[in-house]
């Protein structure tokens, strides 16, 4: 072997055993790397983010996203085309001078969703009516508040809230809010002492509302339902119930606000009653159908003995629903008028509802709507058409609001979550613009939350609201007086409305002042 092959092998060997060595040197390197970025990944909190400012999910366990949005994010698939109405009319006003944001606080996701959309259909009416079929200011921006299902994660989402009570935001107030529970009350308390005006819908548990002499329990509180007291109150004037063949049926849960003053409410009515109630418990989550149909399967035939004429049901839509469908496949016999809260107007849209349980109409069911369009249509403008001005107004700005063909049907308004919701908006934009009427204040510069949370008292006599569901006459705690309240009756035919029943036992007058 010659020196040029000896040092030629040599360098061959020497290469060989150094690209072997860097490259196990690289695969260590890449191994270690993995494990440290495994390491990494483990010890860093799951991403919360739901894709979209203001909108994230509340724990990491959880399938829901909770927050705020202007329409750019959708809480639900069903809620996309209300979202990018909302959103389009947004980005039109944008934020600044003479623009006042209200936001809509319910939940969007779950069994609410379908509640939820009638509602943000209602709140963008009137959005639109303040915009475009209004020459008051301010204009109005709506946000999309959604505290998750049954409220579960209410915190948060006011206090992000009440952080956008200044600029750019200028959040004036608060409206909708969901059913009478633990949470929305503590959602409404919560808001109100931290200084943010509160409008709301369809609450209608007396322990969510202030006294008529002042809003010291919740201040600044309005709201556009009859409580369940005053619906029972106009029920009586027209109802010609004959307590002594009545029966109760009652949920035993005591964390429901709706439910403990219905009961309160229908135990009154019912007092002269032979039968002791019948007690069911729901599940946890009273929107879920849990056991509750095997109690009332079981508890029904008992019903058809005792044979009650009229049945007081204080509970729930969907337990309302689940004890229809027994009373109805397991009473061959007998006459039954079941009567509930205003929640019952939600099993209009219960697709789980046996509707041959209205069959031959030996079971209907009767409630106090808050709202419902057939009070101010057809035959019923006989006993109201002094009061229908708001409603025909309601209607046309819905439809101009609304493109050709997308224009929420009868059916979809049935339930009165769209009238009640464009009220409560429309009623916190008369409000704002009484304000900056009496201020006179040319910069376009909004009246402060304080002195909104004070004007709600001053919207009576000639400066009611003319609203979709009724004069608002609101009495010094926010609350509305002698409010009107719609009886309809659901059978084998559908829902029928009743008469227009009224807590004082009749209309206002111009007045309109308790």
């Amino acid at each position: 072997m010659n020196g040029i092959g000896f040092w030629t092998r040599l360098w061959w060997w020497i290469t060989r055993s150094l690209g072997h060595m860097v490259a196990a040197g690289l695969a260590v390197v890449v191994v270690l790397a993995g494990i440290g970025f495994a390491i990494y990944r483990l010890a860093q909190p799951p991403s919360l983010s739901c894709g979209s400012p203001g909108v994230s999910r509340p724990t990491p366990e959880s399938r829901q996203c909770v927050g705020v949005t202007d329409g750019r994010y959708d809480f639900s698939a069903s809620l996309r085309p209300i979202d990018r109405l909302i959103e389009a009319e947004n980005d039109r006003v944008g934020t600044g001078p003479g623009v006042a944001t209200l936001a809509v606080l319910l939940p969007m996701t779950g069994t609410d969703t379908p509640i939820a959309v009638h509602s943000l259909e209602g709140a963008y009416t009137a959005q639109y009516r303040a915009n475009h079929l209004s020459s008051e200011a301010p204009k109005v921006r709506l946000l999309i508040a959604n505290p998750g299902s049954a409220s579960q994660y209410w915190s948060p989402v006011v206090r992000k809230l009440r952080a956008m009570t200044g600029a750019p935001d200028n959040l004036r107030a608060v409206t909708g809010i969901s059913v009478s529970t633990k949470n929305t009350r503590d959602e409404v308390r919560w808001l109100t002492h931290h200084g943010v005006p509160v409008v709301s819908s369809t609450t209608t548990a007396e322990d969510i509302a202030n006294p008529g002499d002042g809003d010291t329990l919740f201040p600044g509180l309005a709201r556009m339902a009859p409580d369940n007291e005053d619906a029972a109150r106009a029920l009586g004037h027209v109802s010609r119930i004959d307590p002594k063949r009545a029966l109760v049926v009652e949920d035993t849960r005591t964390d429901d606000d709706y439910i403990t003053s219905l009961k309160a409410v229908f135990h009154n009515l019912a007092k002269d009653a032979p039968y002791q109630p019948f007690q069911y418990i729901s599940p946890r989550n009273v929107t879920a159908d849990g056991a509750t149909e095997n109690q009332f399967a079981q508890e029904a035939p008992n019903i058809c003995q005792e044979a009650p004429r009229y049945i007081f049901f204080a509970g729930r839509h969907v337990q309302l629903r689940q004890f229809l469908n027994e009373l109805g496949k397991r009473c061959a016999t007998g006459t039954f008028t079941v009567i509930g809260g205003a929640d019952a107007r939600r099993v209009l849209n219960d697709t789980k509802l046996d509707r041959d349980v209205f069959r031959a109409n030996r079971i209907t069911l009767e409630y106090p709507a808050m709202a419902t369009p057939m009070a101010w249509e057809g035959s019923a403008l006989d006993q109201t058409g002094e009061y229908v001005a708001g409603y025909r107004a309601f209607q046309d700005a819905m439809r101009k609001a609304f493109p050709a063909g997308r224009v929420p049907t009868a059916a979809e308004l049935a339930d009165g979550e769209a009238m009640l919701s464009h009220d409560a908006v429309w009623t916190a934009h008369q409000a704002l613009a009484t304000l900056i009427g009496v201020e006179r204040d040319p910069s376009g510069h909004l009246p402060s939350t304080g002195d909104l949370a004070t004007e709600w008292r001053q919207l009576r006599g000639g400066s009611r609201i003319e609203g979709a569901s009724g004069w608002i006459c609101l009495d010094n705690g926010g609350n509305p007086w002698n409010k009107a309240v719609s009886i309809v009756r659901l059978d084998q035919t559908g829902p029928h409305f009743q008469q227009l029943a009224w807590p004082e036992g009749r209309a206002p007058g111009a007045t309109c002042s308790a």
